[in-house]
């Protein structure tokens, strides 16, 4: 629960804030020239896109550094498509390094995103650099100790507990950088208007952080029972009750899951711990995923979800093309993540931008427009 003060301290910083924008859009011209809210979500955007890097130091938890990239619309020609398989590795392709922020139709929705394990902040380019270029600010950050391939398998077997604070905590750090003024990104992104997203390992955090219940008692009794039970999930046990105090956190408004495997084993058989989530939510899978059955996993989640559901199923998708890696399934990458990218947009679109045009696009008979041809994917929806 957030304290009645701090929700008073949060309404008079966003009046300022609200104030602040008048000011600076006025003087650079009005507001007559701000592009639209919504834009096609099967193209490019009318942004540019920058991005900048930052080093958190989370100092309640031994000076736990996280390095975080920041994606934001800026003041550069939009981009118009790009190469994303096999770059990993890389900050950018489209982004431009530190480029001046377009505060145009600022302040912008907010999406946080965790990323899967061994894989890092810089591996999902393709999507964060899209809603960026389509007016969302979009920040994803190291969970240092499982962010590169050596580091696939954390020594620290608290390490999904590790994940869910290291989500809060970039939240506040990322709130309190857009609040200040000792930078070029003051103002640039809404508070009240965040979404969250992550893949694999990361997928099971941010459901657990959207709402998702832990089924403590089932997995408890499994790693008593079960030497080779997930070591990862058997921590959370002893740490339920900070666990259910800290979370869900109240901020993220939705939450969007993509190939998360074990779900059943942190939320329970048939994934019943989602009907704890009540935000609008978005589940997405491939079925030739190589760590788990779509049946079994995606979709037992999806029919518990406890609010708004969708769920977009990839026709032999698989696990890997969901990051900027390349993929183990028969679908091809660049078709899987600009379904992906699509269906994403159309989401955060819908629940976090003053744009219902985005709520076409969530009607599953609007697949047909864009399966056509393919006859690739599903997209399923619950109110």
């Amino acid at each position: 629960m957030i304290p009645k003060e701090k929700k008073r301290q949060t309404a008079i910083r966003r009046i300022i804030l609200t104030a602040f924008l008048v000011l600076s859009t006025s003087a650079c011209g009005g507001s007559g020239s701000k592009p639209p809210a919504f834009s096609p979500p099967d193209q490019w955007g009318t942004f540019g896109v920058g991005v900048r890097e930052y080093h958190l130091i989370d100092t309640n938890r031994s000076n736990r550094t996280i390095p975080t990239l920041i994606y934001y619309p800026a003041k550069t020609p939009p981009p118009t498509g790009g190469h994303y398989e096999g770059t990993v590795t890389l900050n950018r392709i489209n982004a431009v390094l530190d480029a001046e922020a377009d505060f145009s139709r600022a302040p912008y929705p907010l999406i946080f995103f965790s990323h899967g394990s061994g894989a890092g902040k810089q591996a999902y380019k393709y999507l964060l650099e899209y809603l960026a270029s389509h007016g969302f600010v979009c920040v994803i950050a190291d969970h240092t100790g499982n962010a590169t391939l050596g580091e696939y398998l954390p020594a620290d077997l608290s390490f999904s507990i590790t994940r869910y604070y290291d989500i809060s905590f970039v939240i506040t750090q990322a709130l309190e950088l857009f609040e200040c003024t000792c930078h070029g990104l003051y103002g640039l992104a809404d508070p009240e208007r965040i979404g969250l997203a992550g893949h694999s390992w990361g997928a099971n955090t941010a459901l657990a952080v959207g709402g998702a219940q832990h089924s403590y008692d089932y997995f408890h009794a499994r790693c008593l029972k079960e030497p080779s039970f997930d070591p990862y999930v058997c921590p959370l046990y002893d740490q339920r009750a900070s666990l259910d105090r800290d979370f869900p956190d109240p901020r993220v408004k939705a939450v969007a899951s993509f190939s998360h495997d074990g779900a059943q084993t942190y939320f329970g058989p048939d994934c019943t711990g989602a009907q704890a989530i009540t935000i609008p939510a978005l589940e997405a899978g491939g079925t030739m995923d190589m760590y788990f059955n779509f049946d079994n996993e995606i979709l037992k989640c999806y029919q518990n979800l406890g609010g708004p559901a969708y769920m977009l199923k990839l026709i032999g998708g698989g696990h890997m093309a969901f990051a900027d890696i390349g993929d183990e399934g028969t679908m091809p990458t660049e078709r899987m993540q600009n379904l992906i990218r699509r269906y994403t947009l159309a989401f955060f679109g819908y629940y976090l931008k003053d744009a219902g045009e985005y709520g076409s696009y969530l009607d599953p008979a609007q697949a047909a427009a864009w399966n056509e041809g393919f006859d690739d994917f599903e997209f399923t929806s619950r109110y």
